[in-house]
């Protein structure tokens, strides 16, 4: 296994994280409250928590089974981020996640994203990927579909003490969407919703809801 090896695209680059990005991931998503709309954790309170994130991650990409990426784009920096945030080794199965900065939303970048990761986890072995996203994100719906994801249907969660639907999407290796030409998306990060208690995310905020 290779892990997050590093991956350039036509807009973007995407590479393990660094503790130094800090303040871009601070600044850029995570203490956004649009961004935490979509997602199982609240806007990071000051760059120190955002520090204290990714001195936790870090050192997790000795491990050739990791596959996290920092979204890049150039003369902004990073922008956002893609993993597997479950793994399955006996049926090959990865939930992919994603978050993107609100800036960057509509501009086609995350579709480009996983346009890069979708084959390369493919050639990593992997036969079949999941992903989920909260029902109202009709956008975040279109990024799935337009990179190969098949509507489920929906399953209800606990998040942030509420209860919420989820809309469920799955896709088989080599697969492609049928709305590729699609030109509009939002971008939210994809929740994995795989265990029944709730998410299960290893984008992993130890903090949320502190």
């Amino acid at each position: 296994m290779n892990g997050s090896m590093p991956m350039r695209g036509r807009r973007v680059y995407l590479r393990a994280f660094e503790t130094m990005d800090f303040m871009d991931v601070y600044e850029h998503y995570a203490s956004d409250p649009e961004v935490a709309k979509w997602v199982s954790w609240d806007p990071h309170p000051d760059s120190g928590t955002t520090m204290e994130y990714l001195l936790s991650i870090v050192p997790r990409y000795e491990n050739p089974d990791y596959y996290h990426w920092a979204i890049e784009l150039p003369t902004v920096g990073v922008i956002g981020a893609v993993e597997v945030v479950k793994e399955d080794k006996g049926s090959k199965t990865a939930t992919i996640g994603y978050c993107l900065a609100r800036k960057q939303w509509g501009q086609g970048i995350m579709s480009e994203v996983l346009s890069m990761v979708l084959p390369f986890l493919e050639d990593e072995g992997f036969l079949h990927f999941k992903a989920e996203c909260l029902v109202e994100n009709a956008a975040s719906r279109r990024v799935l579909e337009k990179s190969g994801f098949r509507y489920k249907g929906e399953v209800e969660r606990e998040v942030k003490g509420l209860t919420m639907t989820l809309c469920v999407y799955e896709r088989d290796a080599g697969e492609i969407s049928a709305s590729s030409s699609e030109k509009r998306e939002d971008s939210s990060f994809i929740l994995d919703g795989g265990k029944d208690e709730g998410f299960d995310l290893s984008y992993d905020f130890h903090w949320e809801g502190k």
